[in-house]
């Protein structure tokens, strides 16, 4: 039986319905393939950037990875259910081709190509989206918006093909027509209808599933974080999808790629470590990732009003006239844009009527008008000119306002900051603010007064219609790119987050050079930063992917609207009613219309990237001060340099324990030294009378004169300041001593440096004073770093002096040279210092002892031991001055001391019983030790040290007698260290024995003329002599 070809009279639209299998199977293969190459199976592509990192990405663990995902699937109920129906819809595909196949056969009708190529079509896009639907869940763990986005697709689809079905739909019921035709139209209602089952169900499971994410991030801070995530070990569970994003990720780029190196450092990824964490909780960090999620466009105005005055010059009448020429410019060229068109008009139809007749002279205005158009015209260059100062007012006055705010902020802010952070914000920030200035004057506002001005000559020299069409092209446009915008504005911030601290990291590792090198952690400082650098490229893959989306969405909306306006203009020109110039002109229209129109989605998305940046740096803006002068605060002025704690309390945090009624008074020109245990609130009391914190209670007065009621700025310029590790700017020598007086010459800063006893060694340099220190100072030694800062302080000349334990960091040899500075700088002056070394303070006016935020001694050196020795030895002060000598000697029980040519100088015949030689002669240059039962002696010059059952008052005090101790209960250990100048000859045990035992009987009959008569010529816990030179 010949086949005869003859089209179903369903209806005549197959050529329409080819479009919607066409598109949802365009629709699947581009998603799919993203998802599959680009996000499923992204590990494979950035597994390079890791392979050097401690971070496991083998095989093994990729494949647990998986397992551990597919274990972790849900397959709901309403899951299954949509599964059936998908398999129900390929079945009605597979029906309808059935049909198309027996008509054939038995009635030899065909029923059409286009019909068939409809029904296979839309087979293999379901079919396509189905297999889509497993590996998502196989791989991810749930279906992705791809699925679900696909469903939607389809239902409007299948509309569209319905609505064209109910023409028809009466010649489908009548008895004449095919049985052929009444079963495909039922096959398609019964497919309909699934349809938006599938689009409803769908809609539904996508809202469970995210509700499902929510209990699984509740569920998973509660666990804490149970998994290991040390460097170079594998994962022991991998996280589900529910977690990812609680985790710092994005997408489906998770924990695929190993774990964050400083997860460890700071204890997250420990079993336990993190804790349970409450409902609360949860809930606030979701709530904060909505926020993050939210448009950047969020108070619009207060932020562009908090940008005003650094935007408009009102104070320059110069910079003010230039504004109003830069919109005088920006209304011609809107004008212009209005005016080619209908000069377009007019030639071309000049043209075309009067071809023979040549008008150079239209020709001529035509091209002109030509040249003053456009972004390169005359018009928008001198538009240009005049913005380029108001642009470099804007510029300067943010980033001096925002480095001026910066430092004015209190030590609170500055302790806490990042400083590689900080600098990218103030990069970004600024930028953003001026390009956002711009885009809005010049680049948004042109684009609208050009459409505004297209619809209103649309609707006059033209039509209506096409107005209607420019506009519904123009909101359909501006839906698309404001809402893609939108969404894609979290992978925006994102990647902006990850930026800064990858930079972040980078400046704190490479200004953390030195003990990057002390532990060997380069490859582990490359990893930190492999993996920092490997989050902002998965963010920034995102924001790039989505940009180019919205790019396509933003050209199909466009052609559109100029295909339906092309084909009206076509239309009227065939009826009459338009000219062939008409259409001339209004494809020129279009293209000078949407080209600005395809620049605004550019414009809405550097609006939004604008605002993501400059949010930090206004939040940074409207950051207060911690201390502030109050209204109508006076200068400090100082007369005596007297200062009083009266009954002053502080705390940093009321968690935490702080200073408690703290009451001391330094008189003028006094010394008062403040000692105790780390963290006790020595150095808290020093940033609270320089006001880096202003005290809970109580007030601090210097000649008077509260320092809360005067002005910060006149209270430090009266306080210098050397603190334990000086810093120091990466330029001159000469620069960081100047930096204490600027307006001081040259004479001036070598006085200073002489007086700091650096000035000889600066003028040892190639380079003298203008020798370069380096980054924070690092091309000088410990001792030679602090000189400068001693020089600085002094050329300041304050009348009030703060050392916070200056020269703890430094060897004994380095710290007595600083010592003769320091010296000569607190002369005459009011002096507070944090010492850790009491050897250095023990010549102070008056020592306070603080111990948890208290004072709980004070007296002078001589006053707080004596103290001590009449309680039985009890004493804070005194118990840290016997342990440093403990510390000083070595091993706790043990002082080294050298004996000289002038060694002997005493004599004592009570030979000591029980001697045990330790050691060897003095004359090879080693040490001998010798125990015996004896009293320590006062004042020797062999440094001793005696292990009692109670005290060791005799070495500690040179005001304490030597019966105090008693000799029975002692063992006392000399270490003898012999002269390297000369060279003597050997000598017995017995002989060194005799020399000790001799030294110790003179002193102890008091026969010794070097004892001291000041109480404040305490001798130092660690003594030694000068060798004597041949």
């Amino acid at each position: 039986m010949d086949v005869v070809a003859q089209p179903p009279k369903v209806h005549d639209h197959h050529e329409a319905e080819l479009l919607i299998p066409l598109g949802l199977l365009s629709f699947t293969i581009i998603t799919g393939l993203y998802r599959y190459f680009f996000v499923l199976r992204v590990r494979s592509y950035y597994r390079p950037l890791l392979s050097d990192s401690n971070v496991e990405t083998d095989d093994t663990t990729d494949a647990e990875a998986i397992n551990g995902r597919r274990h972790h699937q849900r397959v709901t109920t309403l899951g299954r259910a949509i599964y059936i129906l998908n398999h129900v819809v390929l079945l009605t595909y597979i029906a309808g081709l059935t049909v198309i196949c027996l008509r054939s056969i038995i009635d030899g009708v065909w029923s059409g190509t286009l019909l068939v190529l409809y029904n296979v079509m839309s087979l293999v896009a379901f079919t396509a989206n189905l297999i889509l639907m497993l590996v998502e869940v196989g791989r991810g763990g749930q279906w992705s918006w791809a699925n679900y986005g696909f469903w939607l697709l389809a239902l409007a689809g299948e509309s569209f093909i319905g609505w064209f079905h109910l023409e028809s739909f009466p010649e489908v019921i009548t008895p004449e027509a095919s049985k052929y035709n009444i079963a495909l139209v039922s096959i398609f209602g019964i497919r309909y209808g699934i349809v938006v089952l599938l689009a409803l169900l769908s809609q539904i499971h996508r809202k469970r599933e995210a509700r499902e994410d929510d209990l699984d991030a509740s569920r998973a801070f509660d666990a804490g974080a149970s998994e290991d995530i040390t460097p170079g070990t594998a994962s022991s569970s991998q996280p589900t999808w529910a977690t990812k994003k609680l985790k710092g990720t994005y997408g489906t780029f998770s924990a695929a790629f190993g774990k964050d190196p400083d997860a460890t450092k700071n204890g997250v990824g420990q079993g336990g470590a993190m804790g349970s964490t409450s409902e609360e909780e949860v809930e606030k960090k979701l709530k904060i990732e909505k926020e993050e999620r939210a448009s950047a466009f969020k108070d619009f105005w207060p932020k562009i009003k908090r940008l005003l005055p650094f935007v408009y010059p009102k104070d320059d009448p110069w910079l003010k006239f230039m504004v109003f020429m830069t919109f005088v410019f920006l209304i011609m060229g809107r004008l212009i844009n209005l005016l080619v068109p209908i000069m377009t008009v007019w030639i071309v139809g000049n043209l075309y009527e009067q071809g023979s007749n040549f008008n150079p002279g239209a020709i001529v205005l035509y091209i002109f008008v030509r040249y003053l158009q456009g972004s390169s015209g005359l018009v928008n260059a001198a538009r240009a000119w005049c913005w380029v100062p108001i642009e470099q007012y804007s510029n300067s006055s943010l980033t001096i306002h925002f480095f001026e705010h910066v430092h004015n902020l209190s030590l609170e802010f500055h302790l806490n900051r990042k400083t590689g952070e900080l600098l990218r914000i103030l990069d970004r920030g600024t930028s953003s603010i001026v390009t956002l200035l711009s885009t809005v004057l010049f680049q948004l506002l042109p684009v609208i007064l050009d459409v505004l001005g297209a619809v209103i000559l649309l609707c006059i020299k033209w039509s209506w219609k096409y107005a209607l069409i420019v506009f519904i092209t123009i909101v359909s446009y501006l839906i698309v790119t404001i809402a893609v915008t939108e969404w894609r504005t979290q992978f925006r911030r994102a990647m902006i987050s990850f930026d800064n601290e990858a930079r972040a990291k980078a400046v704190d590792s490479l200004l953390n050079f030195e003990t990057v090198k002390y532990y060997s952690a380069e490859e582990f400082e490359v990893s930190r930063y492999r993996y920092a650098i490997y989050k902002y490229m998965i963010a920034d893959y995102k924001s790039q992917l989505t940009y180019q989306m919205l790019n396509l969405l933003q050209s199909f909306v466009i052609t559109m609207g100029m295909l339906a306006g092309c084909l009206l203009c076509a239309y009227e020109i065939s009826q009459g009613i338009l000219g062939v110039e008409h259409f001339v002109a209004y494809i020129m229209f279009l293209n000078q219309l949407y080209q600005p129109l395809n620049w605004f989605g550019t414009y809405y998305r550097m609006l939004q990237q604008n605002f993501v940046d400059m949010e930090k740096m206004i939040k940074l803006l409207d950051q207060n001060q911690s201390v502030m002068d109050i209204p109508n605060a006076q200068p400090l002025r100082i007369n005596a340099g007297q200062v009083v704690f009266e009954n002053v309390s502080f705390q940093y945090d009321t968690r935490q324990k702080g200073l408690s009624n703290i009451n001391f008074t330094v008189p003028s020109g006094h010394t008062v030294a403040l000692v105790g245990p780390t963290g006790s609130g020595k150095s808290t009391i020093l940033r609270l009378l320089f006001r880096f914190y202003d005290v809970s209670s109580g007030r601090i007065l210097i000649d008077g004169q509260d320092i809360s009621k005067a002005t910060q700025a006149s209270l430090r310029e009266q306080i210098g300041v050397v603190p334990q590790d000086s810093v120091l700017f990466n330029d001159s020598i000469y620069y960081n001593i100047n930096y204490g007086r600027n307006s001081a010459t040259k004479y001036e800063v070598e006085s200073a440096a002489k007086a700091a006893q650096i000035h000889d060694k600066i003028q040892d340099f190639p380079d003298g004073y203008a020798t370069k220190v380096g980054e924070r100072g690092l091309r000088l030694s410990g001792g030679e770093k602090q000189r400068v800062a001693i020089a600085r302080t002094l050329l300041k000349n304050p009348p009030i002096v703060l050392l916070d334990e200056a020269t703890s960091a430094l060897d004994s040899t380095t710290e007595g040279q600083i010592q003769a500075a320091l010296a000569t700088m607190t002369e005459n002056r009011t002096t507070l210092v944090v010492a850790h070394r009491l050897s250095t303070i023990v010549h102070a006016d008056l020592i306070l002892c603080i111990k948890d935020g208290a004072i709980v001694e004070q007296g002078t050196h001589d006053q707080l031991v004596e103290q001590a020795i009449a309680n039985g030895g009890e004493g804070v002060y005194y118990e840290m001055w016997k342990q440093q000598i403990r510390e000083e000697s070595g091993e706790g029980s043990t002082v080294e001391g050298t004996i000289s040519d002038e060694s002997d100088s005493g004599k004592n015949n009570n030979k000591g019983k029980g001697r045990k030689d330790k050691g060897k002669d003095a004359g090879n240059g080693k040490p001998i030790i010798i125990e015996h039962p004896t009293p320590a002696p006062k004042n020797t010059d062999t440094a001793t040290t005696t292990t009692a059952a109670g005290v060791q008052e005799a070495l500690l005090s040179p005001a304490v007698e030597p019966s105090v101790v008693d000799p029975t209960e002692m063992t006392q250990v000399v270490v003898v260290k012999p002269t390297a100048t000369t060279a003597p000859a050997p000598a017995t045990p017995a002989a060194v024995s005799a020399i000790i035992d001799e030294a110790a009987s003179t002193n102890a009959s008091g026969e010794d003329s070097s004892q001291p008569s000041s109480g404040h010529s305490t001798p130092k816990p660690k003594k030694k002599k000068n060798k004597k030179k041949n």
